[in-house]
Protein backbone atom coordinates (compact mmCIF):
# COMPACT_ATOMS: atom_id res chain seq x y z
CA UNK A 1 0.00 0.00 0.00
CA UNK A 2 1.25 3.45 -0.88
CA UNK A 3 2.21 5.76 1.97
CA UNK A 4 0.12 8.43 0.22
CA UNK A 5 -3.09 6.45 0.70
CA UNK A 6 -5.27 7.09 3.76
CA UNK A 7 -5.05 4.38 6.40
CA UNK A 8 -7.80 3.92 8.99
CA UNK A 9 -6.34 3.02 12.44
CA UNK A 10 -7.68 0.10 14.42
CA UNK A 11 -10.36 1.18 16.93
CA UNK A 12 -8.29 0.18 19.99
CA UNK A 13 -5.40 2.44 19.09
CA UNK A 14 -7.24 5.08 17.07
CA UNK A 15 -7.11 7.79 19.72
CA UNK A 16 -3.44 7.25 20.62
CA UNK A 17 -2.22 6.96 17.04
CA UNK A 18 -4.34 9.93 16.01
CA UNK A 19 -2.81 12.13 18.69
CA UNK A 20 0.70 10.96 17.80
CA UNK A 21 0.06 11.62 14.12
CA UNK A 22 -1.20 15.13 14.85
CA UNK A 23 1.73 15.90 17.12
CA UNK A 24 4.25 14.57 14.61
CA UNK A 25 2.69 16.59 11.79
CA UNK A 26 2.69 19.80 13.82
CA UNK A 27 6.32 19.26 14.87
CA UNK A 28 7.31 18.68 11.24
CA UNK A 29 5.46 21.76 9.98
CA UNK A 30 6.87 23.89 12.81
CA UNK A 31 10.43 22.77 12.08
CA UNK A 32 10.06 23.37 8.35
CA UNK A 33 8.56 26.82 8.93
CA UNK A 34 11.46 27.79 11.18
CA UNK A 35 14.05 26.52 8.69
CA UNK A 36 12.33 28.22 5.75
CA UNK A 37 11.56 31.54 7.40
CA UNK A 38 13.68 32.51 10.39
CA UNK A 39 16.73 33.13 8.23
CA UNK A 40 15.04 36.33 7.07
CA UNK A 41 15.69 37.92 10.46
CA UNK A 42 19.03 39.22 9.26
CA UNK A 43 17.58 40.74 6.11
CA UNK A 44 17.35 44.49 6.57
CA UNK A 45 14.82 45.20 3.85
CA UNK A 46 12.08 42.91 2.65
CA UNK A 47 10.01 44.22 -0.22
CA UNK A 48 10.58 47.84 -1.12
CA UNK A 49 9.22 49.93 1.75
CA UNK A 50 6.19 47.80 2.63
CA UNK A 51 7.55 46.12 5.74
CA UNK A 52 8.89 49.41 7.10
CA UNK A 53 5.56 51.08 6.43
CA UNK A 54 3.58 48.31 8.12
CA UNK A 55 5.91 48.48 11.13
CA UNK A 56 5.51 52.25 11.52
CA UNK A 57 1.73 52.01 11.19
CA UNK A 58 1.59 49.21 13.78
CA UNK A 59 3.81 51.13 16.18
CA UNK A 60 1.45 54.08 15.87
CA UNK A 61 -1.41 51.77 16.88
CA UNK A 62 0.63 50.70 19.93
CA UNK A 63 0.81 54.37 20.89
CA UNK A 64 -2.97 54.33 21.19
CA UNK A 65 -4.00 55.63 17.77
CA UNK A 66 -6.39 54.03 15.33
CA UNK A 67 -4.98 53.55 11.82
CA UNK A 68 -5.02 56.76 9.73
CA UNK A 69 -5.43 59.07 12.73
CA UNK A 70 -1.75 60.01 13.09
CA UNK A 71 -0.20 58.04 10.23
CA UNK A 72 -1.42 57.02 6.78
CA UNK A 73 -0.77 54.19 4.38
CA UNK A 74 -2.87 53.02 1.47
CA UNK A 75 -3.82 49.66 3.00
CA UNK A 76 -6.90 48.44 4.93
CA UNK A 77 -6.91 49.01 8.71
CA UNK A 78 -7.12 45.38 9.90
CA UNK A 79 -3.62 44.81 8.55
CA UNK A 80 -2.19 47.39 10.95
CA UNK A 81 -4.33 46.32 13.90
CA UNK A 82 -3.27 42.70 13.41
CA UNK A 83 0.41 43.60 13.09
CA UNK A 84 0.20 45.76 16.23
CA UNK A 85 -1.07 42.69 18.07
CA UNK A 86 1.96 40.72 16.87
CA UNK A 87 4.31 43.47 18.02
CA UNK A 88 2.60 43.46 21.39
CA UNK A 89 3.02 39.69 21.76
CA UNK A 90 6.43 39.10 20.18
CA UNK A 91 8.11 42.44 20.87
CA UNK A 92 8.14 45.87 19.29
CA UNK A 93 11.10 45.11 17.04
CA UNK A 94 11.99 43.20 13.91
CA UNK A 95 11.45 39.85 15.58
CA UNK A 96 7.83 40.84 16.10
CA UNK A 97 7.59 42.09 12.52
CA UNK A 98 8.94 38.88 11.05
CA UNK A 99 6.78 36.71 13.32
CA UNK A 100 3.80 38.33 11.58
CA UNK A 101 4.56 36.51 8.33
CA UNK A 102 6.07 33.39 9.86
CA UNK A 103 3.07 32.58 12.05
CA UNK A 104 0.74 33.26 9.11
CA UNK A 105 2.68 30.77 6.95
CA UNK A 106 2.54 28.10 9.67
CA UNK A 107 -1.18 28.56 10.34
CA UNK A 108 -1.96 28.49 6.61
CA UNK A 109 -0.01 25.24 6.25
CA UNK A 110 -1.97 23.70 9.14
CA UNK A 111 -5.23 24.84 7.53
CA UNK A 112 -4.23 23.42 4.13
CA UNK A 113 -3.54 20.03 5.72
CA UNK A 114 -6.81 20.09 7.68
CA UNK A 115 -8.80 21.01 4.59
CA UNK A 116 -7.33 18.38 2.26
CA UNK A 117 -6.95 15.44 4.66
CA UNK A 118 -10.60 14.21 4.51
CA UNK A 119 -10.43 14.35 0.72
CA UNK A 120 -6.97 13.09 -0.17
CA UNK A 121 -5.69 11.25 2.88
CA UNK A 122 -3.00 12.10 5.40
CA UNK A 123 0.05 11.71 3.14
CA UNK A 124 -1.16 13.96 0.34
CA UNK A 125 -2.53 16.57 2.75
CA UNK A 126 0.75 16.72 4.64
CA UNK A 127 2.65 17.00 1.36
CA UNK A 128 0.46 19.96 0.40
CA UNK A 129 1.31 21.71 3.68
CA UNK A 130 5.01 21.02 3.15
CA UNK A 131 4.81 22.41 -0.39
CA UNK A 132 3.23 25.61 0.93
CA UNK A 133 6.01 26.09 3.50
CA UNK A 134 8.63 25.37 0.86
CA UNK A 135 7.15 27.97 -1.46
CA UNK A 136 7.30 30.47 1.40
CA UNK A 137 11.11 30.33 1.21
CA UNK A 138 11.14 31.74 -2.34
CA UNK A 139 12.69 35.20 -2.66
CA UNK A 140 9.31 36.67 -3.63
CA UNK A 141 7.62 35.29 -0.48
CA UNK A 142 9.21 37.75 1.92
CA UNK A 143 8.66 37.99 5.65
CA UNK A 144 6.23 40.80 6.43
CA UNK A 145 3.90 40.80 3.46
CA UNK A 146 0.21 41.57 3.82
CA UNK A 147 -0.43 38.66 1.44
CA UNK A 148 0.37 36.06 4.12
CA UNK A 149 -2.25 36.91 6.79
CA UNK A 150 -4.79 37.75 4.08
CA UNK A 151 -4.49 34.39 2.35
CA UNK A 152 -4.49 32.71 5.78
CA UNK A 153 -7.97 34.15 6.34
CA UNK A 154 -9.10 32.97 2.88
CA UNK A 155 -7.85 29.44 3.58
CA UNK A 156 -9.64 29.40 6.94
CA UNK A 157 -12.84 30.60 5.26
CA UNK A 158 -12.61 27.77 2.72
CA UNK A 159 -12.05 25.24 5.50
CA UNK A 160 -15.19 26.44 7.30
CA UNK A 161 -17.47 26.31 4.30
CA UNK A 162 -16.13 23.04 2.86
CA UNK A 163 -16.09 21.04 6.09
CA UNK A 164 -19.78 21.79 6.83
CA UNK A 165 -21.35 22.89 3.55
CA UNK A 166 -24.97 22.82 4.74
CA UNK A 167 -24.30 24.63 8.03
CA UNK A 168 -25.37 28.25 8.34
CA UNK A 169 -23.03 28.87 11.35
CA UNK A 170 -20.10 27.60 9.26
CA UNK A 171 -21.06 29.94 6.43
CA UNK A 172 -21.40 32.77 8.95
CA UNK A 173 -17.89 32.09 10.23
CA UNK A 174 -16.63 31.88 6.66
CA UNK A 175 -18.11 35.31 5.95
CA UNK A 176 -16.33 36.79 8.97
CA UNK A 177 -13.01 35.30 7.87
CA UNK A 178 -13.41 36.52 4.28
CA UNK A 179 -14.19 39.99 5.59
CA UNK A 180 -10.95 39.93 7.59
CA UNK A 181 -9.13 38.88 4.42
CA UNK A 182 -10.58 41.81 2.46
CA UNK A 183 -9.84 44.23 5.31
CA UNK A 184 -6.24 43.01 5.21
CA UNK A 185 -5.85 43.09 1.41
CA UNK A 186 -8.60 44.84 -0.53
CA UNK A 187 -8.00 42.90 -3.76
CA UNK A 188 -9.42 39.78 -2.08
CA UNK A 189 -12.90 41.27 -2.44
CA UNK A 190 -12.86 39.32 -5.72
CA UNK A 191 -12.47 36.08 -3.73
CA UNK A 192 -15.32 37.03 -1.39
CA UNK A 193 -17.61 37.66 -4.35
CA UNK A 194 -16.59 34.33 -5.92
CA UNK A 195 -17.35 32.40 -2.74
CA UNK A 196 -20.72 34.12 -2.48
CA UNK A 197 -21.40 33.29 -6.12
CA UNK A 198 -20.85 29.56 -5.57
CA UNK A 199 -23.09 29.67 -2.48
CA UNK A 200 -25.78 31.49 -4.47
CA UNK A 201 -25.67 29.04 -7.41
CA UNK A 202 -25.76 25.89 -5.28
CA UNK A 203 -29.52 25.75 -4.43
CA UNK A 204 -30.46 26.08 -8.09
CA UNK A 205 -28.06 23.32 -9.19
CA UNK A 206 -28.90 20.85 -6.40
CA UNK A 207 -25.67 21.60 -4.58
CA UNK A 208 -24.96 21.26 -0.85
CA UNK A 209 -25.26 24.95 0.02
CA UNK A 210 -28.81 26.09 0.89
CA UNK A 211 -29.87 29.72 0.57
CA UNK A 212 -29.51 30.20 4.32
CA UNK A 213 -25.77 29.58 3.86
CA UNK A 214 -25.54 32.51 1.46
CA UNK A 215 -27.49 34.74 3.84
CA UNK A 216 -25.29 33.70 6.78
CA UNK A 217 -22.16 34.31 4.69
CA UNK A 218 -23.26 37.85 3.80
CA UNK A 219 -24.25 38.68 7.38
CA UNK A 220 -20.97 37.30 8.69
CA UNK A 221 -19.07 39.43 6.21
CA UNK A 222 -20.77 42.56 7.50
CA UNK A 223 -19.80 41.91 11.12
CA UNK A 224 -16.11 42.99 10.96
CA UNK A 225 -17.01 45.96 8.76
CA UNK A 226 -19.69 47.06 11.22
CA UNK A 227 -17.23 46.62 14.07
CA UNK A 228 -14.71 48.90 12.35
CA UNK A 229 -17.29 51.60 11.71
CA UNK A 230 -18.47 51.36 15.32
CA UNK A 231 -14.88 51.58 16.61
CA UNK A 232 -14.09 54.67 14.55
CA UNK A 233 -17.50 56.17 15.24
CA UNK A 234 -17.06 55.91 19.00
CA UNK A 235 -13.66 57.57 18.63
CA UNK A 236 -15.20 60.37 16.55
CA UNK A 237 -12.93 59.55 13.58
CA UNK A 238 -15.36 57.96 11.15
CA UNK A 239 -14.31 60.50 8.52
CA UNK A 240 -10.75 59.16 8.60
CA UNK A 241 -11.93 55.57 8.18
CA UNK A 242 -13.91 56.57 5.10
CA UNK A 243 -10.98 58.60 3.80
CA UNK A 244 -8.36 55.89 4.29
CA UNK A 245 -10.40 52.82 3.44
CA UNK A 246 -12.75 54.13 0.72
CA UNK A 247 -11.91 57.53 -0.76
CA UNK A 248 -8.17 57.09 -1.29
CA UNK A 249 -8.38 53.50 -2.60
CA UNK A 250 -11.12 54.47 -5.04
CA UNK A 251 -9.08 57.41 -6.31
CA UNK A 252 -6.07 55.12 -6.60
CA UNK A 253 -7.95 52.69 -8.85
CA UNK A 254 -7.37 53.48 -12.51
CA UNK A 255 -9.10 51.19 -14.98
CA UNK A 256 -6.91 52.38 -17.84
CA UNK A 257 -3.85 50.82 -16.19
CA UNK A 258 -5.27 47.33 -15.68
CA UNK A 259 -3.76 45.96 -18.90
CA UNK A 260 -0.36 47.45 -18.07
CA UNK A 261 -0.47 45.86 -14.61
CA UNK A 262 -1.47 42.55 -16.18
CA UNK A 263 1.50 42.59 -18.56
CA UNK A 264 3.86 43.83 -15.87
CA UNK A 265 3.04 40.85 -13.66
CA UNK A 266 3.97 38.40 -16.39
CA UNK A 267 7.13 40.34 -17.17
CA UNK A 268 8.16 40.11 -13.53
CA UNK A 269 7.31 36.40 -13.36
CA UNK A 270 9.26 35.61 -16.53
CA UNK A 271 12.29 37.50 -15.21
CA UNK A 272 12.03 35.60 -11.92
CA UNK A 273 11.89 32.23 -13.68
CA UNK A 274 14.93 32.92 -15.84
CA UNK A 275 16.90 34.48 -12.99
CA UNK A 276 16.42 31.49 -10.65
CA UNK A 277 15.69 28.42 -12.80
CA UNK A 278 16.66 25.91 -10.12
CA UNK A 279 14.27 27.30 -7.52
CA UNK A 280 11.41 28.90 -9.42
CA UNK A 281 11.50 26.34 -12.23
CA UNK A 282 9.81 23.65 -10.08
CA UNK A 283 7.24 26.24 -9.02
CA UNK A 284 6.38 26.94 -12.64
CA UNK A 285 6.27 23.23 -13.49
CA UNK A 286 3.95 22.29 -10.64
CA UNK A 287 1.79 25.37 -11.09
CA UNK A 288 1.24 24.80 -14.81
CA UNK A 289 0.82 21.03 -14.76
CA UNK A 290 -1.10 20.49 -11.53
CA UNK A 291 -4.23 22.31 -12.66
CA UNK A 292 -4.20 20.59 -16.07
CA UNK A 293 -3.79 17.12 -14.58
CA UNK A 294 -6.45 17.83 -11.98
CA UNK A 295 -8.83 18.94 -14.72
CA UNK A 296 -8.20 15.76 -16.69
CA UNK A 297 -8.81 13.67 -13.61
CA UNK A 298 -12.04 15.50 -12.86
CA UNK A 299 -13.28 14.77 -16.38
CA UNK A 300 -12.53 11.09 -15.84
CA UNK A 301 -14.24 10.97 -12.46
CA UNK A 302 -17.32 12.74 -13.78
CA UNK A 303 -17.87 9.63 -15.89
CA UNK A 304 -17.92 7.45 -12.78
CA UNK A 305 -20.89 5.16 -12.22
CA UNK A 306 -21.34 6.46 -8.67
CA UNK A 307 -22.86 9.97 -8.89
CA UNK A 308 -22.75 10.80 -5.15
CA UNK A 309 -19.00 11.22 -4.71
CA UNK A 310 -18.82 12.87 -8.11
CA UNK A 311 -21.32 15.53 -7.02
CA UNK A 312 -19.49 16.13 -3.75
CA UNK A 313 -16.17 16.40 -5.57
CA UNK A 314 -17.64 18.74 -8.14
CA UNK A 315 -18.90 21.24 -5.58
CA UNK A 316 -15.77 21.05 -3.46
CA UNK A 317 -13.54 21.58 -6.46
CA UNK A 318 -15.83 24.27 -7.83
CA UNK A 319 -15.58 26.29 -4.63
CA UNK A 320 -11.79 26.03 -4.49
CA UNK A 321 -11.44 26.73 -8.21
CA UNK A 322 -13.78 29.73 -8.14
CA UNK A 323 -12.01 31.35 -5.19
CA UNK A 324 -8.59 30.53 -6.64
CA UNK A 325 -9.53 31.99 -10.02
CA UNK A 326 -10.83 35.12 -8.34
CA UNK A 327 -7.54 35.51 -6.45
CA UNK A 328 -5.64 35.01 -9.72
CA UNK A 329 -7.71 37.68 -11.47
CA UNK A 330 -7.17 40.10 -8.59
CA UNK A 331 -3.42 39.44 -8.75
CA UNK A 332 -3.28 40.05 -12.48
CA UNK A 333 -5.40 43.17 -12.17
CA UNK A 334 -3.21 44.71 -9.49
CA UNK A 335 0.11 43.15 -10.36
CA UNK A 336 1.96 46.40 -10.94
CA UNK A 337 3.70 46.02 -7.59
CA UNK A 338 5.59 42.91 -8.67
CA UNK A 339 5.73 39.15 -8.51
CA UNK A 340 5.26 38.94 -4.73
CA UNK A 341 1.50 39.20 -5.31
CA UNK A 342 1.73 35.58 -6.49
CA UNK A 343 2.12 34.52 -2.85
CA UNK A 344 -1.67 34.62 -2.69
CA UNK A 345 -1.81 31.68 -5.11
CA UNK A 346 0.44 29.38 -3.08
CA UNK A 347 -2.35 27.67 -1.05
CA UNK A 348 -4.24 26.88 -4.26
CA UNK A 349 -1.12 25.34 -5.77
CA UNK A 350 -0.84 23.20 -2.62
CA UNK A 351 -4.51 22.19 -2.96
CA UNK A 352 -3.88 21.02 -6.52
CA UNK A 353 -0.85 19.00 -5.50
CA UNK A 354 -2.87 17.26 -2.79
CA UNK A 355 -5.77 16.51 -5.11
CA UNK A 356 -3.52 14.87 -7.70
CA UNK A 357 -1.41 12.94 -5.21
CA UNK A 358 -4.45 11.91 -3.17
CA UNK A 359 -5.85 8.35 -3.35
CA UNK A 360 -7.07 7.33 -6.77
CA UNK A 361 -5.31 4.05 -7.34
CA UNK A 362 -1.77 3.16 -6.41
CA UNK A 363 -0.79 2.45 -10.03
CA UNK A 364 -1.61 5.96 -11.22
CA UNK A 365 1.62 7.36 -12.77
CA UNK A 366 0.50 10.94 -12.15
CA UNK A 367 0.79 10.55 -8.38
CA UNK A 368 4.52 9.84 -7.96
CA UNK A 369 5.39 12.42 -10.60
CA UNK A 370 3.40 15.12 -8.84
CA UNK A 371 4.64 14.05 -5.40
CA UNK A 372 8.24 14.29 -6.60
CA UNK A 373 7.63 17.68 -8.22
CA UNK A 374 5.92 18.92 -5.07
CA UNK A 375 8.79 17.82 -2.85
CA UNK A 376 11.25 19.39 -5.28
CA UNK A 377 9.32 22.66 -5.22
CA UNK A 378 9.31 22.54 -1.42
CA UNK A 379 12.91 21.56 -0.71
CA UNK A 380 14.85 23.50 -3.33
CA UNK A 381 13.95 26.98 -2.06
CA UNK A 382 14.52 25.90 1.56
CA UNK A 383 18.04 24.60 0.93
CA UNK A 384 19.80 27.95 0.34
CA UNK A 385 18.15 29.66 3.34
CA UNK A 386 18.81 26.81 5.80
CA UNK A 387 22.30 28.07 6.81
CA UNK A 388 20.88 31.54 7.47
CA UNK A 389 18.14 30.01 9.59
CA UNK A 390 20.66 28.02 11.64
CA UNK A 391 22.61 31.22 12.33
CA UNK A 392 19.41 33.03 13.30
CA UNK A 393 18.41 30.26 15.69
CA UNK A 394 21.73 30.61 17.47
CA UNK A 395 21.42 34.37 17.89
CA UNK A 396 18.14 35.88 16.62
CA UNK A 397 18.66 39.28 18.26
CA UNK A 398 22.20 39.47 16.95
CA UNK A 399 20.95 38.78 13.42
CA UNK A 400 18.54 41.70 13.63
CA UNK A 401 21.19 44.04 15.02
CA UNK A 402 23.89 43.08 12.53
CA UNK A 403 22.62 45.47 9.85
CA UNK A 404 23.54 48.99 8.72
CA UNK A 405 19.97 50.07 9.46
CA UNK A 406 20.26 49.04 13.11
CA UNK A 407 23.63 50.74 13.46
CA UNK A 408 22.25 53.91 11.88
CA UNK A 409 19.43 53.90 14.42
CA UNK A 410 21.95 53.52 17.26
CA UNK A 411 23.96 56.46 15.89
CA UNK A 412 20.87 58.67 15.96
CA UNK A 413 19.78 57.42 19.39
CA UNK A 414 23.19 58.17 20.88
CA UNK A 415 23.67 61.53 19.19
CA UNK A 416 20.25 63.17 19.37
CA UNK A 417 19.04 65.70 21.89
CA UNK A 418 15.52 65.93 23.38
CA UNK A 419 13.12 67.23 20.76
CA UNK A 420 15.34 66.45 17.75
CA UNK A 421 13.26 65.28 14.81
CA UNK A 422 14.15 62.59 12.30
CA UNK A 423 12.95 62.57 8.70
CA UNK A 424 13.30 59.46 6.54
CA UNK A 425 13.53 60.11 2.84
CA UNK A 426 14.43 56.43 2.52
CA UNK A 427 15.31 53.44 4.73
CA UNK A 428 12.28 53.91 6.97
CA UNK A 429 13.36 50.75 8.80
CA UNK A 430 15.67 53.04 10.83
CA UNK A 431 12.54 54.76 12.16
CA UNK A 432 11.10 51.34 13.03
CA UNK A 433 14.22 50.52 15.05
CA UNK A 434 13.93 53.88 16.81
CA UNK A 435 10.16 53.47 17.37
CA UNK A 436 9.99 56.98 15.90
CA UNK A 437 6.83 58.31 14.22
CA UNK A 438 7.26 59.83 10.77
CA UNK A 439 7.76 63.58 10.56
CA UNK A 440 4.47 63.91 8.66
CA UNK A 441 1.35 61.73 8.70
CA UNK A 442 1.74 60.88 5.02
CA UNK A 443 5.49 60.32 5.32
CA UNK A 444 5.14 56.72 6.47
CA UNK A 445 5.69 55.38 2.96
CA UNK A 446 8.12 57.48 0.89
CA UNK A 447 6.00 57.19 -2.22
CA UNK A 448 2.76 58.49 -0.73
CA UNK A 449 3.53 62.14 -1.43
CA UNK A 450 4.60 61.53 -5.02
CA UNK A 451 1.45 59.74 -6.24
CA UNK A 452 -1.11 62.38 -7.13
CA UNK A 453 -4.00 59.93 -6.93
CA UNK A 454 -3.10 59.37 -3.26
CA UNK A 455 -2.23 62.88 -2.19
CA UNK A 456 -5.12 64.62 -3.95
CA UNK A 457 -7.98 63.20 -1.80
CA UNK A 458 -5.80 63.54 1.31
CA UNK A 459 -5.14 67.20 0.54
CA UNK A 460 -8.80 67.84 -0.28
CA UNK A 461 -9.75 66.41 3.13
CA UNK A 462 -7.21 68.64 4.88
CA UNK A 463 -5.26 65.59 6.02
CA UNK A 464 -2.01 66.72 4.39
CA UNK A 465 -0.76 69.67 2.36
CA UNK A 466 -0.55 69.20 -1.39
CA UNK A 467 3.20 69.77 -1.35
CA UNK A 468 5.85 67.37 -2.60
CA UNK A 469 7.52 64.99 -0.22
CA UNK A 470 10.86 66.81 -0.18
CA UNK A 471 9.27 69.89 1.43
CA UNK A 472 8.98 68.02 4.73
CA UNK A 473 12.75 68.11 5.15
CA UNK A 474 12.31 71.80 6.00
CA UNK A 475 10.11 71.03 9.01
CA UNK A 476 12.98 71.22 11.45
CA UNK A 477 14.42 67.71 11.12
CA UNK A 478 17.84 67.37 12.70
CA UNK A 479 18.52 64.05 10.95
CA UNK A 480 17.64 62.99 7.41
CA UNK A 481 17.86 59.32 6.44
CA UNK A 482 18.60 59.07 2.72
CA UNK A 483 20.06 56.55 0.28
CA UNK A 484 23.83 56.67 0.37
CA UNK A 485 25.13 58.85 -2.44
CA UNK A 486 21.88 60.77 -2.55
CA UNK A 487 23.60 64.06 -3.31
CA UNK A 488 25.65 62.77 -6.22
CA UNK A 489 24.61 59.29 -7.22
CA UNK A 490 21.94 57.79 -9.44
CA UNK A 491 19.68 57.21 -6.41
CA UNK A 492 19.28 61.00 -6.11
CA UNK A 493 15.85 60.93 -7.77
CA UNK A 494 14.48 58.19 -5.53
CA UNK A 495 10.72 58.82 -5.30
CA UNK A 496 11.26 62.34 -6.66
CA UNK A 497 11.01 63.95 -10.07
CA UNK A 498 14.04 65.76 -11.49
CA UNK A 499 13.04 69.27 -10.33
CA UNK A 500 12.29 68.10 -6.78
CA UNK A 501 15.59 66.22 -6.63
CA UNK A 502 17.60 69.27 -7.69
CA UNK A 503 15.93 71.50 -5.10
CA UNK A 504 16.24 68.94 -2.32
CA UNK A 505 19.92 68.26 -3.07
CA UNK A 506 20.66 71.97 -2.86
CA UNK A 507 18.84 72.32 0.47
CA UNK A 508 20.51 69.27 2.03
CA UNK A 509 23.96 70.28 0.81
CA UNK A 510 23.49 73.71 2.39
CA UNK A 511 22.13 72.63 5.78
CA UNK A 512 23.36 69.05 6.42
CA UNK A 513 26.52 66.97 6.66
CA UNK A 514 27.04 63.21 6.65
CA UNK A 515 26.95 61.73 10.16
CA UNK A 516 26.71 58.03 9.34
CA UNK A 517 27.21 56.09 6.10
CA UNK A 518 27.26 52.35 5.52
CA UNK A 519 26.14 50.37 2.48
CA UNK A 520 22.93 52.01 1.25
CA UNK A 521 22.20 53.88 4.49
CA UNK A 522 23.21 57.48 5.04
CA UNK A 523 22.24 59.69 7.98
CA UNK A 524 22.59 63.40 7.33
CA UNK A 525 22.95 65.61 10.40
CA UNK A 526 21.89 69.25 10.41
CA UNK A 527 24.80 71.61 10.91
CA UNK A 528 24.58 73.50 14.22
Amino acid sequence: MSFLSPVEPAPAIARTSGFAREAAALVLLTALTVIARIGMLGTAEVWWEDEHTFGLMAQDVLRGNLPYVEAFDNKPPVLFLLLALFLKIFGNDFIGLRAFGDVSVFVTAVLVRAMMRPVTGEGAALLAAVVLIGLSAFPIAQATLSEWPAIMFVTAALLCVLRRPSSAPAAFGSGILMAFAVLTRTNLAFAAVAMGGVLAASPFLRGPYPLRSLAAFVVGGLVPLAGLFLLYGLAGRLDLLILGMIRVPLSYTDGAEHLRYFLFTFTELRAMLFARPLTTGPLAFVCLTASLLLLLRRVGRFRSADPAPVAADRWRDSMIAAVGLAVLLSVLRSGGAGAHYLVQLFPFLAFNVARIVGPSGTDDPVRPMTAAAGLLAALLPIAPVAPLSIAALRDPVGQVHDTPQWRASRFIAGDRRPGDRVWALHQHVVLVHLDEPPIARVGVHPGNMTVLRIIRPLAEAGYAPAEPLWAYAALGARYVIAPRGFLTGERSIFYLDADQAVRLRAMLARDYEVGFAEDDVEVLKRRD
